[in-house]
């Protein structure tokens, strides 16, 4: 008898001589190698040696030495099936019982060459399928084990390019948790330059890698577009484009985009595919409900998708509350959802804690059910939060260069006018050439207010609509479609830059064709301060600088800057 081209080993154990003998031969006789023991001690060192196949053990000496035998030799390979059969001229039902305690198969005396090879080889295909599954154990171990590496490096890539910097602004809780090591739902936030806190809260189809991957995909849109100042319908178009032409088809992104303005109270929000937001009060009840109006982002193309968000006024105190179905869905040990009821129920009893009360509930629902979806939320609050230029902080710090003679002229037309803020851009190129360090955020603040001003007072015509009267939401609903209605229209705007004593001057120009004037305050510095609630030095080194030309279509303004050791020095 052999297997794999190997002839296989028997271990025979009998304390009688004669019938020990008696056994080999047969054996023998059968084809297969044959070592021989007295005794249970004799087993254990031959098998030490010469590894057995089968084992052959008698059990009718008087101390069951073929028990101890087995027990003792199987203890040496825990890992691998070894057959038995044990011999004995017994008739007993309790003899066969004992045997079959001990996994072993029983053959009577005297031994028939026949029944023996047909023992022998039903024990030898159990041994292989025990070897199959063994082999095919092991394979799945190691296939376990690779696919959770890589999900331990992807959760380390996710986790570098996570935001958790914006996520840790004092206005904002979230929560994560994942059903696996990589998560379906995902939180994102950014800063567009006006000092608006974005973030996106999604829900991927499926878990694991692909998610991953989708996250990736989604990250790099969402945090490069917001920085560039792109508003969040935008965003959720440009992520949808991306997201259509490279992932397969059953692969789609449920999400939730949210822009809150914290200067002006102002909340925008998109909701494609996740469960109603809720925008609460200062006691904690739901004053609006945002329900989902679009599918999906992967599913439609460019020319099918549509992305109107929704504008609300948000009062100090005033909180909005993002989710995924994994909170509503939750199931306790019966299979009753957790359900909306519920959640809002909680909300109402929290007012100022939403997550973590939210969190707990869940918890005490499940009743130490296992979790079977990612559960996310995030909770962002209006409170007096100063707007500031995040996207350009990364410039701050000391001027790099030398003052330097250089001009740069940007002209902007309707289509640009409607669709994106270019001005980050802008600083940006005028700070790989200059080199402004901490002044990029203030020049960023002056540009883009006389930018914004020459949209919405020169070519909008809005500067006799009272945003205070008609209430933020109303007045972008106006400016937008007036937007929309916008012909040929164009900005141009014109920086020159000159060496001054210990630093810089920039002069900046901005024109318009409109039909109406711009800047109706002498006074840039309220003028600035009114944009983006911030004064200091942006407004104040430009307040004496302003003039206009071209029946107010134009204006310019002077910023002077100083190195840190000039102005330390005055």
């Amino acid at each position: 008898m052999s297997t794999r081209g190997r002839t296989l080993r028997a271990l025979v154990v009998d304390a009688d001589d004669a019938a020990r003998h008696l056994t080999q031969g047969v054996l023998m006789r059968l084809g297969l190698e044959v070592v021989v023991a007295g005794s249970s001690d004799d087993a254990v060192t031959l098998a030490r040696t010469e590894r057995p196949d089968f084992i052959l053990a008698s059990i009718d000496d008087q101390h069951h030495e073929g028990f101890a035998a087995v027990d003792r030799v199987r203890a040496l390979y825990p890992r691998e099936h070894l057959p038995v059969l044990f011999i004995t001229a017994g008739r007993a039902d309790s003899e066969l019982l004992d045997c079959h305690a001990h996994g072993g198969d029983v053959i009577r005396r005297p031994l028939s060459e026949a029944l023996l090879r047909a023992r022998l080889g039903a024990a030898l295909r159990m041994r292989e399928l025990h070897d199959t599954i063994a082999f095919q154990r092991d394979q799945l171990l190691r296939y376990q084990s690779n696919m959770q590496h890589d999900m331990d490096v992807a959760k380390l890539i996710l986790g570098n390019f996570a935001t958790e910097e914006a996520l840790a602004a004092p206005n904002v809780s979230y929560l994560l948790r994942p059903m696996e090591t990589l998560n379906g739902d995902f939180i994102m936030a950014a800063r567009r330059p006006s000092g608006a806190q974005c973030f996106i809260l999604g829900d991927f189809t499926g878990h694991g890698l692909p998610a991953a991957i989708g996250v990736l995909v989604v990250h790099g849109v969402f945090c490069s577009m917001v920085a560039k100042g792109f508003e969040i319908d935008v965003v959720a178009g440009e992520i949808n484009r991306k997201m259509y032409e490279l992932l397969p088809i059953d692969r789609f992104l449920s999400a939730v985009l949210i822009d809150l303005d914290p200067a002006t109270g102002v909340l925008t929000i998109w909701n494609g595919g996740l469960p109603t937001v809720l925008v609460r009060a200062a006691d904690g009840t739901v004053r609006e409900r945002v329900p989902s109006g679009y599918v999906p982002l992967g599913i439609l193309s460019q020319d099918q998708f549509s992305a109107q968000p929704t504008r609300i006024n948000l009062a100090a105190g005033e909180r909005v509350l993002a989710y995924s179905d994994g909170v509503i869905e939750t199931l306790d040990p019966s299979g009753e959802l957790f359900g909306q009821e519920r959640l809002e129920a909680c909300l109402e009893r929290a007012p100022d804690n939403a997550v973590a009360a939210v969190a707990a509930a869940l918890d005490g629902f499940r009743h130490g059910e296992a979790q079977r979806d990612d559960v996310s939320l995030l909770e962002i609050a209006q409170v007096p939060i100063e707007a500031r230029a995040d996207a350009v902080a990364t410039l701050a710090g000391a001027p790099r260069h030398l003052a330097r003679s250089w001009r740069l002229e940007l002209v902007i037309d309707e289509a640009i006018i409607k669709s994106q803020d270019p001005i980050t851009s802008l600083v940006g190129l005028a700070d790989t050439l200059q080199g402004f360090g901490a002044h990029a955020a203030d020049l960023y603040l002056v540009i883009s207010a006389l930018y914004i001003d020459a949209i919405d007072n020169g070519l909008l015509g809005l500067g006799d609509f009272d945003r205070e009267a008609v209430g933020a939401a109303n007045y972008f609903a106006e400016r937008q479609a007036r937007l929309d209605r916008l012909g040929a229209a164009c900005i141009r705007i014109d920086l020159d830059h000159a060496p001054a004593a210990s630093g810089g001057k920039l002069h900046v120009t901005v024109a318009h064709d409109g039909s109406a004037r711009t800047v109706h305050t002498e006074d840039v510095t309220m003028f600035v301060h009114r944009r983006f609630r911030r004064g200091g030095s942006a407004a104040e080194a430009v307040a004496r600088t302003l003039r206009r030309s071209d029946d107010g279509r134009s204006v310019s303004v002077t910023y002077a800057w100083q190195t840190p050791q000039a102005a330390h020095a005055d």
